[in-house]
Formats: C-alpha cells, sequence, structure tokens
C-alpha cells in the first residue's frame, strides 16, 4: 500500500515459502499487526517460551555495573555513520555500556584468526553470505534467548530472505539489519537516454526485448565506441538464477542437491543474458568491462547490471556524471515481476568467546528493535530493510524520499511485500563461492569461446565439485 507521501508500505514480512503472510489485510487492522510484529504473536508463543537446542549454555540478557564492549565492523564510511548513530542512542540508553568499535580490513581473514586465537571482540558485523560454515565450526552464540528477551520470533518479525542466512539448523545465529535482494538492478545514465529520446522507467523495462532495443540505440560509434550495455558483474550469478526462477525452474535442486544448469531453461537464459548482447544485439563488448562502475561513470557505457551503490559513489567522489545516474530494477525473463535473488545483506553476531555476553545481549536487543533497525538502514541509503516494522517509522519516510535511488526502492520495497525476494539458499552453500567460477565461465562465453549448452555444462560440473566441498565443510566440525 501506500502512504500519502507515496512510500509503498511492506505489510507483512513473506513467510517460509516466499510468499507474504498477511498481503491485503485491510489497513484498519494494521494496528493489531504491528503489535503482532513487535511483540508476543499467538503463533509464536511456543518459540518465545520454548527451548531449543543448547539453550541452557546461552546467556541471560540483564547486565549491571559498568562495561566495556569492543565490536569489529567494516571500514564502509556509509556504514561508518550508522555505527555511530547506533552507538550515541545506546550509550544515552545505557550510559554503563561502553562500545568501543575497531574497523576492520580483510574482515573475514582477521576474524579467523581471531576466533583460532581466542582473542575475538565481543561483537562482529558479519555478511549474510558464508555464516553457515561459521556457524558450524562454533564461531557465534546462539541467539535464541537473545529473541525471546526482545519477545520477537525473528521468523516472522524478518522478512524470510533477510533471516534465512542468519539461521542455523533452526537457531537464530545473528541479526540482519538488510533484506538480501536489493543492489542486483540496472545503473542507467539518464543523460544519454535523453540522447535518443528515452527516459527511465518509473518501475524498469517490461522485458529483456525492449531494454536490448534501448541498448541499441545507445551505441555511438567512433574513435571511441560507447557501449549500450554491460553484464559484467561479480554477482552475475544471481541474475541467472533470478531469471530461470522466472521462467519456471529452479537453479538449484534441492531433491537432487546439485545445481542444475544444463537444461532448456538454464541454456536459454545463459544466451539470452550474456550471449545475445555482444553478439547477436552488438550493444556490449565480447571482451565485456573490467570495472563497471567506473565505464558508466566515465561515459563508456550507457547501462549495466549493477548496484545502487554507484550513484552514492559517483556524488561522494563529485562525478561530473552523478546527476545522471538512475537505478531501476532488473526486467523479468519471463512473467510479469522478476524474483530477486541475493546474497545476504549486513548483519551482526556474538562471539562465542566473549566474556561479557549477557550486557552484548542486551546491546543486540536494541539492534533487533524497530529503533535499531530504522537507525541503520536511514543511514545507509535506505538499503531494503530485513523487518517490514521499519516501514511505518516516520522517520523512515522523511529520510528515504531523499536519497537519489528513492523510485528504485519504491519498487524493491514492493517486490518485498509480494514475496519476490529470496536469498540464494543455505542448502546451495554461500554464493561468494561460486562468483569466479560463474565470471570465468561466462566470460568466455561473452567471447563466443563457448557455446550455451557448453557454459550450462561446465558450470553445473564445477559448481557442483565447489558445493561438495561447501557440504564437507559443514560436516566436518561433527556439531
Amino acid at each position: 500500500m501506500e502512504s500519502r507521501t507515496g512510500m509503498v508500505h511492506a505489510v507483512g514480512a513473506p513467510d517460509r515459502t516466499g510468499t507474504s503472510a498477511r498481503a491485503g489485510v485491510e489497513r484498519q487492522s494494521f494496528t493489531r499487526r504491528r503489535v503482532g510484529l513487535l511483540g508476543i504473536r499467538a503463533g509464536a508463543l511456543a518459540w518465545l517460551a520454548g527451548c531449543g537446542p543448547g539453550q541452557a549454555q546461552q546467556p541471560a540478557v540483564s547486565s549491571t555495573g559498568p562495561v566495556e564492549l569492543t565490536l569489529w565492523r567494516s571500514t564502509s564510511a556509509v556504514q561508518s555513520k550508522a555505527w555511530t548513530r547506533l552507538l550515541d542512542e545506546w550509550q544515552a540508553k545505557q550510559p554503563q555500556t561502553k562500545i568501543s568499535q575497531e574497523e576492520i580490513d580483510d574482515w573475514r581473514t582477521k576474524f579467523a584468526t581471531a576466533v583460532a586465537a581466542g582473542t575475538t571482540p565481543d561483537i562482529g558485523q558479519e555478511l549474510g553470505s558464508g555464516t553457515q560454515v561459521k556457524f558450524a565450526n562454533g564461531w557465534y552464540e546462539p541467539l535464541t534467548r537473545v529473541y525471546q528477551g526482545a519477545k520477537v520470533d525473528p521468523k516472522k518479525y524478518f522478512y524470510w530472505s533477510a533471516y534465512e542466512p542468519w539461521e542455523f539448523k533452526g537457531a537464530p545465529h545473528g541479526v540482519p539489519f538488510e533484506d538480501t535482494g536489493p543492489g542486483f538492478g540496472m545503473v542507467l545514465r539518464t543523460d544519454f537516454l535523453t540522447e535518443v529520446g528515452a527516459a527511465a522507467p518509473s518501475g524498469r523495462y517490461k522485458s529483456w526485448d525492449e531494454a536490448y532495443d534501448l541498448g541499441r540505440k545507445l551505441v555511438r560509434r567512433g574513435e571511441k565506441t560507447r557501449w549500450g550495455w554491460s553484464t559484467r558483474a561479480n554477482w552475475l550469478l544471481l541474475w541467472i538464477g533470478g531469471a530461470m526462477v522466472d521462467a519456471g525452474q529452479e537453479y538449484y535442486d534441492k531433491t537432487k542437491q546439485k545445481f542444475q544448469f544444463t537444461t532448456p531453461v538454464g541454456i536459454d537464459v545463459l544466451k539470452k543474458l550474456i550471449w545475445d548482447p555482444p553478439n547477436l544485439h552488438a550493444i556490449e563488448p565480447p571482451e565485456g568491462f573490467r570495472n563497471y562502475e567506473e565505464s558508466i561513470k566515465v561515459g563508456d557505457v550507457a547501462m549495466a547490471i549493477g548496484s545502487q551503490a554507484v550513484l552514492r559513489n559517483a556524488r561522494t567522489e563529485g562525478r561530473d556524471s552523478a546527476p545522471f545516474l538512475d537505478y531501476v530494477v532488473r526486467p523479468p525473463f519471463k512473467g510479469n515481476e522478476p524474483t530477486v535473488v541475493g546474497h545476504g545483506g549486513w548483519g551482526v553476531c556474538l562471539f562465542r568467546g566473549s566474556q561479557k555476553k549477557e550486557p552484548a545481549s542486551a546491546f543486540l536487543q536494541h539492534l533487533i528493535s524497530p529503533k535499531g533497525q530504522t537507525t541503520w538502514i536511514t543511514s545507509t541509503d535506505c538499503y531494503a530493510t530485513a523487518t517490514a516494522a521499519v516501514y511505518e517509522s516516520p522517520e523512515f519516510n522523511t529520510a528515504c524520499q531523499q536519497q537519489p535511488a528513492y523510485a528504485y526502492m519504491k519498487n524493491v520495497w514492493t517486490a518485498q511485500r509480494q514475496g519476490k525476494m529470496r536469498y540464494f539458499g543455505n542448502e546451495a552453500g554461500s554464493p561468494n563461492d561460486y562468483y569466479s567460477i560463474v565470471n570465468r565461465i561466462t566470460d568466455e562465453l561473452r567471447a563466443s569461446k563457448l557455446a550455451p549448452r557448453q557454459a550450462a555444462e561446465q558450470l553445473d560440473e564445477q559448481m557442483n565439485v565447489k558445493l561438495g566441498e561447501y557440504k564437507a565443510s559443514l560436516g566436518a566440525t561433527g556439531k
């Protein structure tokens, strides 16, 4: 639904199957819905009162006396602003608990080193992709009691696509800040669109054919060619997977426990998305762009698979192209709405080695709260929230209308409400593990060194080998 400001409100988190649990409920019942969302729901009473596996080892959430906690976080300037606000809020709320934050570059390596040495901080900022092996290896404390103390069932409070990567063996192991799907749309140069009498769509292009037709018009030949389109992005796998779901087939067969690209649908997707732009439509160079973000900023290409972060980065860098960058949701491969597949957003975990679990748990409850979730989202360019509770915040409505990708995000929020966003899937492993495989094979497909069927066969072979390694790493711990 839309507010009088034009803001699209999510009316409920999708359930585990990805469908909206409360879509179509009348506005007058919103008060009851929100009370249920933030408090104890009838369907969640058993969970909130229950004792899951390992719960007896989990900390109480009370804290007394002065204490100092340590937080390791990313080096992102945008996220630094979010953490400063969150910590200021917490200090005002709980002055006896001080939290010192440390920016960590190469955080994956340093986290692993600290776990091995027994020198971890209390809390660590994590990315949803890749968490399962860490949970299996006991890096992080299960948070069942933390959520129970907050009177929140995470499976109902968060969108399932946001929460899935933070659950392990049925128990929550982290606090998500963001939904998993956004960031995988199309970046456009509106000044180039104006040259050919076109404009950015208010939502998205209706089909890939429409986008490719525009791409042909945007190509400019000369001493240096301006291309119409770029597909070379690190997370191209997620676009391929979403297109296959649009066409009616899953990219991962849960019954057979393997990837499945060598099918009529998989081959057709690889042809249309990767092979056709350079070889049929001549809108992309066969070698691709090594750095799509820089290429679209300087005008070497007019449209590209990309992240809305390009808009923020261009403003921060003072690029001349900044006013002419826009962002839209990708078209559906088939049907009316695209399926957005993501690799997991940011969140936080409690290190099992922390000696201050009680006060750290109290801080995590603040991060779980609508206030904490809203502070994060409004500080980070209004990236799609992990919980529908944020959408009703006046702060959210005011702050997010100022964002350059506001029109795009409204469409993302609608996709959340419709259950059209999903995480890559815990069973399928971390998508990060497959990116180099997919990019190498699609580079050869783009350059016609492989046919679409050959590319599909290689994807199946190499990704299923990597999947086997992932499963082995989960089972090796015996936990």
